[in-house]
């Protein structure tokens, strides 16, 4: 049979590896939630960013959008596609 050092010894281990799982989960919940911080941050910049160009363009007559819309269409014409339809393999 055990003796009591023994059993005392396995109830140590046991509360060893508890303890360790839980703060293996603590840092993953950790990591976790600076990753959702992260891209929340990221979000909010790319909205806060959409928001002011819309509100840029909404003060724009309606010449100046189309000029600006121009000075962003390709300097070079896009390669014509053949007639037939792409190539097939």
């Amino acid at each position: 049979m055990f003796d009591w050092a023994k059993i005392i010894l396995i109830a140590l281990q046991l509360i060893n590896k508890w303890m360790d799982w839980a703060q293996e989960r603590k840092l993953i919940n950790q990591g976790r939630d600076e990753a959702i911080a992260e891209q929340l941050r990221e979000l909010f910049r790319k909205t806060s960013h959409a928001k002011k160009v819309i509100a840029d363009v909404e003060k724009m007559s309606n010449d100046e959008v189309d000029s600006a819309l121009v000075a962003l269409e390709p300097v070079d014409p896009p390669a014509p596609v053949p007639s037939g339809g792409p190539a097939k393999l």
